[in-house]
């Protein structure tokens, strides 16, 4: 089943080290523990970034300023707006920013999920890969989208609203038709997730 989810739906929190606040999307549990969870959250500071062990991070810097991302002393990675990566969620993280930017975060816990993402901008209506037999979770940076969802189902999505296919209602489908439902250009990020 599709779910259509806005701001009233989603959960802040702050921080684990307390130097901010997170706002949670989507989360899934596994007992007692998260397993897989997709947050956004605003960088107004350089700082480390929180001890997330046991998991696999993947973040994606939505702008409009860029960061440096440091991983484990290595040198620092400049991720402009859309710009991507993967990383152990344990590793010491230190992020530098000049000016605040927003990232959206997806969690996996090890040996308990896996996830894949793609960042699209969408001016004509696009087929998007999946994972088969996945739950996916799509989050629209800017513009308004139409998703084309199972039995041709429409849904309309604007600015910060997310589309999600739970993992247990998942229909088998490979691919999912979107187009831009506004003149100026799409930007979205499509997460397909599943149990490893």
């Amino acid at each position: 089943m599709l779910r259509k989810l806005t701001d009233k739906d989603f959960k802040v929190m702050p921080w684990k080290n307390g130097k901010g606040t997170t706002t949670e999307l989507y989360r899934i549990d596994v007992g007692s523990e998260m397993a897989f969870r997709v947050s956004t959250a605003k960088v107004e500071h350089s700082g480390p970034f929180s001890d997330f062990s046991g998991y696999d991070r993947t973040l994606v810097n939505l702008g409009p300023s860029n960061m440096q991302l440091a991983i484990d002393g290595q040198d620092a990675r400049t991720l402009a707006a859309l710009e991507h990566i993967h990383f152990d969620g344990g590793a010491k993280a230190h992020c530098e920013v000049r000016s605040p930017c927003d990232d959206l975060n997806f969690f996996c816990r090890k040996e308990q999920f896996f996830a894949s993402t793609i960042v699209r901008r969408l001016k004509k209506p696009e087929f998007i890969p999946l994972l088969a037999n996945s739950g996916w979770f799509l989050f629209v940076v800017s513009g308004r989208l139409c998703a084309h969802g199972p039995q041709g189902r429409e849904t309309l999505l604007g600015p910060r609203e997310v589309l999600i296919q739970d993992l247990g209602g998942a229909t088998g489908q490979d691919r999912l038709m979107l187009a831009s439902a506004s003149e100026d250009v799409c930007v979205l990020i499509a997460v397909s997730f599943r149990q490893s």
